[in-house]
């Protein structure tokens, strides 16, 4: 008589199907640890910008002068509140990316702490500023100057003289 293939026992089965579920969760487990460091890499070792670290100095100047340009701009054009931060914060934000560094070439110098400090609150401020006076500051001076609309129906301010607080 010629031997049929015996079919596989259940014991055999249980095993391959355990090895299998184990490999399975294995191949899970490492996926997660690896999405887990990369993470954390991400989160708590921050990337050091492009370029030559800025001396203390030379970086709050830039802070400072981004902080003008800023302001600048921001008071440029007479629309919502919202557009006027929007370029404030884009003015604003590439120099103040090298924040980080800019700290770590002042510290030790007390000066310069409390400059970058005031600095800071100075950016905020000015945000602050741009955020809530904008419209309201943009029907004062329509009413104040007596701006009258031009052809296309929109009114033309005249633009602030350089130093005045609009």
């Amino acid at each position: 008589m010629v031997d049929a293939e015996k079919p596989p026992r259940r014991d055999e089965l249980r095993a391959w199907r355990r090895r299998s579920t184990a490999g399975f969760w294995a191949i899970v487990a490492v996926f997660c640890v690896a999405c887990t460091v990369q993470v954390a890499l991400q989160l708590f070792t921050p990337t050091p910008p492009a370029g030559p670290e800025p001396t203390c100095e030379a970086g709050t100047n830039e802070l400072a002068a981004s902080l003008d340009r800023g302001w600048t701009v921001a008071q440029r054009e007479d629309d919502e509140p919202e557009k006027a931060l929007d370029r404030f914060r884009s003015a604003v934000g590439e120099s103040w990316r090298s924040l980080p560094a800019v700290q770590r070439a002042c510290r030790g110098e007390a000066k310069a702490a409390a400059r970058l400090d005031a600095l800071e609150r100075l950016r905020y401020a000015l945000e602050s500023r741009v955020r809530v006076d904008g419209g309201s500051l943009t029907a004062l001076r329509r009413r104040a100057l007596g701006a009258a609309p031009n052809a296309a129906g929109e009114t033309a301010l005249p633009s602030a003289p350089a130093g005045a607080v609009p």
